[in-house]
């Protein structure tokens, strides 16, 4: 009978045990989900400090197994200038493709009639082809409907894993991002969107420079006799 009651007990005792780490199981998975979300909020507020940035964006499109690459874009930021250049090339010839971004306007490169030389236009356009990066942050915290997907490295670089939907329900379009821990700032972005047929757009992140950026590079006197 002795035996008895102290099985009894141990049993006892393990289930109240079991129970109570199951109940507290429960309630961390709970902190944690909005731990996530005070982690990942904590990471995209890093980039609040950062006064001037340079990068460089790659994008690629697989549609069908058919892939297309956009050629390198350079961008400049710093605070309501923005600069973004690329090369285009058709042919044998290449073309410069430089837009600026000032408080009065954007500024679009454009030849000259009748020369060989180039001039800085005021353009009609009111936003630039790819969004500043701090409007693009920006987004990511009004955003409510991030989700945490994990840890990961990216070239060497720790990063947080945060997906979300847009567009209609019929014709949704998920987008993957891995940010970059240290800084807050985009490495890697994946959107998947599926209407007749999967179309993937993957654009990276590379070359971050924290470096102070001269006014010169936002200047709308375009230089014709400097070379690059």
């Amino acid at each position: 009978m002795e035996n008895r009651k102290q099985l009894f007990g141990i049993i006892s005792t393990s289930l109240f045990i079991l129970l109570m780490f199951s109940g507290c199981t429960q309630q961390n998975d709970q902190i944690d989900d909005h731990a996530y979300d005070e982690l990942v909020q904590t990471i995209l507020e890093k980039t609040e400090n950062i006064g001037s940035l340079y990068y460089e964006m790659t994008s690629s499109t697989m549609i069908s197994n058919k892939s297309s690459q956009m050629p390198p874009m350079k961008i400049w930021e710093k605070g309501p200038f923005v600069k973004e250049e690329r090369n285009v090339s058709l042919g044998n010839k290449t073309n410069r493709i430089s837009i600026i971004k000032r408080p009065e306007g954007i500024y679009y490169l454009e030849p000259i009639v009748n020369t060989t030389k180039y001039q800085y236009v005021l353009s009609l356009h009111t936003a630039l082809p790819q969004a500043p990066m701090q409007n693009f942050i920006q987004d990511l915290l009004d955003n409510q409907t991030l989700k945490y997907m994990g840890k990961d490295t990216l070239d060497g670089k720790n990063v947080t894993v945060i997906q979300y939907t847009k567009g209609p329900s019929e014709f949704p379009t998920t987008v993957k991002i891995s940010l970059w821990n240290e800084t807050g700032l985009p490495l890697k972005i994946t959107s998947t969107s599926t209407t007749v047929q999967t179309t993937v757009v993957t654009t990276t992140y590379t070359n971050y420079s924290f470096a102070d950026i001269s006014d010169d590079v936002f200047s709308i006197e375009y230089c014709n006799d400097c070379n690059g």
